[in-house]
């Protein structure tokens, strides 16, 4: 027993070291977009940040703190959850200098009960320098400890109960008692009941952050337990419950009942309560059966040596009836596993990519190495029933501490599959004077079939009625196969909307065929306003919710890149308009005019403005007086040879026209930036003549026109 203890310890151990090695993830409230974005810079001030979550926040543990380069904190004036949703936290502040930022922020989610921590950097008037070598935060041995602690002992409570119920007693009611036996499982249940309340306290006590480091602004109080905490306390009010009715004078099935009630608050409070009453019920079966299945083994295991001494004949039937609850549950399991993974999206090939995915491996492997040693058993106990096999047992108890000890791992980390699942709600102006904004909603941006939404509102946000609604897929540039002269595009996708039970232009259709740039142009009749066609280029997969790899590049990309960036750097002026998006919406539309050698000129479409002439900047804000303030450093233009510095990936698209203008499109990816550009390039005199970027938290677009055209800059 000594060595089997040993072996079960120097498992666990090993696979804890594992899962709670320094590792980039992300967590359950985590943030997914901000603004301003992180990694940029904006040439003006900003009067507050927004950080938008993946999962709904709980204000009483949510807070950020703002520093400087030199350290000095920023104290906001004020910090709030929302507005539009409880996924975003806006926090006001006043007169930021000119410098790098450093925000840092801890979230409390209210799906999950989970905090989180993280880091990120933005910019006014300079660009921060690439994110630090630091690794995100990830569940502390502490945390991964107590979690495996909660399920070994919640397996042993179900899974001993249904031993019992499907097992034993039906057993000894026909071939008579074994009271020493049952006196031995009584004892289990209690032990393990007391165990189960202990975790109970300390995992409501994790809830304020007590394992994690992460410690709740508001103080130890009952108002930032949060979820998880809640969920905690209500297993530890089931345990009495749980041993009363598991009494002589009680029922086995209710208290089995009751325990199925722990695994259900488990489920509430984990990445699937995201999903709905749907993953959460599939995940409780995933656990239902895992822990009878497992609970039972170790039930088993430690009465079996009683049973044989006690009532020898019974050892055999024992086993044969637990044979097929453990069958049943493994199968149930695994199936419900499946169905669970399929739920959060999981991308099996990108499994090795993250953490989670890594965990998830190593829980697979365990599981295949459990059933072989569950053979095992089975075969030996079929051969020789009157025997306890120790070391086949043990090994099957030390694979099923360590799957017990990933799943827990798994809990506190993150799926690798989307980051988001909220829908890419794209934004543009319409209408004859632009005031009109044509909403492109896509649920997933991926291969396969997508649901799209097309709506039109105008500025009060209020939606026009519309007709003829009708979507076109066209491949830009490929990122497998041949683009270009000697590459195939695939053909154009035509599809028409279908008006949904709300009054939504709803349109059900697979438009892209395989990854790279795509453009969908959207053509709507609307009400009172005519016929409106816009284009929305888009990168597949989007990189912003999933994993996405830079194909291999081609020299003769390359070759055209670089002559596209040496013919932009003999400009001496260029007029630039951007919409800039985030993805959830809202769009930014500015006009700048660039100069030789150190001038430029930018406007909003509120009215915002900013002017550089060297080291001088001038902002101002809507109606309020300029504010002139030193660069750091001068502005120089043209930079484009900077702006675009590391670019790998380059990739000859499609041969086009733009305005009936022949262009050859271009794609690559900028590493410093983790962004993607694809751009269209002037056929006849090789200028960039239009781009689309993205990046985190930016889906731009970019127009470039008035070359060389003459143009004054000067600061107010």
């Amino acid at each position: 027993m000594v060595r089997l203890i040993t072996a079960i310890l120097t498992v666990l151990g090993t696979l804890l070291g594992f899962v709670a090695a320094p590792a980039v993830a992300h967590a359950h409230a985590d943030l997914q977009q901000t603004e301003p974005a992180a990694g940029s810079a904006v040439t003006a001030p900003p009067t507050a940040l927004r950080l938008r979550f993946t999962e709904p926040l709980d204000q009483s543990a949510t807070r950020v703190e703002i520093a400087d380069e030199r350290g000095t904190r920023v104290e906001p004036t004020t910090v709030s959850v929302g507005p539009p949703s409880d996924r975003v936290l806006t926090v006001e502040v006043n007169d930021l200098a000119e410098g790098v930022y450093t925000v840092r922020w801890w979230s409390l989610s209210q799906v999950d009960g989970h905090r989180w921590q993280g880091t990120y950097r933005f910019g006014v008037g300079r660009t921060p320098p690439p994110p630090d070598d630091a690794q995100a935060p990830v569940p502390t041995a502490g945390e991964v400890a107590v979690q495996w602690l909660a399920l070994a002992t919640t397996s042993l409570v179900l899974g001993g109960l249904a031993f019992r119920v499907w097992a034993i007693e039906p057993v000894l009611a026909r071939l008579g008692d074994a009271p020493r036996t049952r006196q031995r499982l009584d004892r289990l249940l209690l032990v393990s009941l007391v165990l189960l309340g202990i975790v109970s306290v300390a995992e409501a006590a994790g809830s304020y952050g007590i394992f994690s480091g992460v410690q709740p602004p508001g103080g130890y109080n009952l108002s930032v337990l949060g979820k998880t905490g809640a969920l905690a306390l209500l297993r530890l009010f089931l345990v009495p419950m749980i041993g009363y009715l598991a009494a002589p004078s009680g029922s086995l099935v209710m208290s089995l009942a009751f325990a199925a009630l722990l695994v259900l608050t488990r489920s509430q409070a984990g990445h699937a309560a995201a999903g709905g009453l749907g993953p959460v019920l599939v995940d409780a079966t995933h656990q239902l059966a895992g822990c009878a299945w497992l609970g039972g083994a170790a039930t088993f295991a430690l009465v079996l040596p009683s049973l044989l001494r006690e009532r020898t004949g019974l050892a055999g039937p024992v086993g044969v009836r637990f044979g097929q609850l453990a069958l049943a549950a493994a199968g149930v399991a695994v199936i419900s596993g499946v169905v669970s993974s399929w739920s959060l999206g999981l991308d099996p090939t990108r499994l090795t990519d993250s953490r989670y995915g890594q965990s998830l491996l190593v829980k697979l492997g365990l599981v295949l190495l459990l059933f072989g040693a569950a053979f095992v058993v089975w075969r030996r106990r079929t051969v020789r029933p009157q025997q306890v096999h120790r070391w086949p047992l043990g090994a099957e108890l030390v694979f099923g501490a360590g799957v017990l000890l990933t799943a827990g791992a798994l809990a506190l980390l993150p799926p690798p599959g989307e980051s988001s699942v909220l829908p890419l709600d794209m934004a543009q102006p319409a209408g004859r004077d632009g005031a009109l904004r044509l909403h492109l909603i896509l649920d997933r941006v991926r291969v396969g079939q997508v649901q799209a939404e097309v709506r039109v509102v105008d500025a009060t946000g209020r939606a026009l009625g519309q007709t003829a609604v009708s979507v076109t897929a066209t491949e830009l540039a490929p990122f497998d196969g041949e683009a270009g002269p000697a590459g195939s595009a695939a053909p154009p996708f035509d599809a028409f909307a279908e008006e949904g039970p709300a009054g939504q232009q709803l349109v059900t259709f697979a438009p892209f065929s395989r990854p790279g740039w795509w453009r969908l142009a959207v053509s709507t009749t609307v009400h009172l306003q005519g016929r409106v066609d816009l284009p929305f280029d888009l990168l597949v997969p989007d990189p912003n919710r999933t994993g996405l790899d830079p194909p291999a590049a081609d020299p003769g990309a390359a070759s055209l890149f670089a002559a596209t960036v040496a013919r932009m750097e003999q400009l001496q002026s260029v007029r630039q308009r951007d919409a800039l998006a985030d993805g959830l919406g809202g769009v930014v539309l500015s006009t700048a005019h660039f100069a030789a050698p150190d001038r430029y000129e930018f406007l909003t479409a509120e009215g915002d403005a900013s002017v550089a002439v060297g080291q001088t900047q001038a902002f101002r804000h809507l109606d309020e007086p300029w504010r002139v303030v030193r660069r750091t450093s001068p502005f120089r233009y043209p930079g484009y040879r900077d702006t675009y510095d590391g670019a790998s990936a380059q990739r000859l698209g499609h041969d086009t026209l733009l305005d009936g203008v022949p262009v050859r499109v271009l794609t690559f990816y900028v590493l410093r930036d983790r962004a993607w550009y694809c751009w269209w390039v002037d056929a006849d005199t090789g200028l960039l003549r239009r781009e689309a970027m993205v990046a985190s938290s930016h889906y731009r677009s970019i127009s470039y026109d008035e070359f060389d055209a003459p143009v004054t800059i000067a600061l107010p």
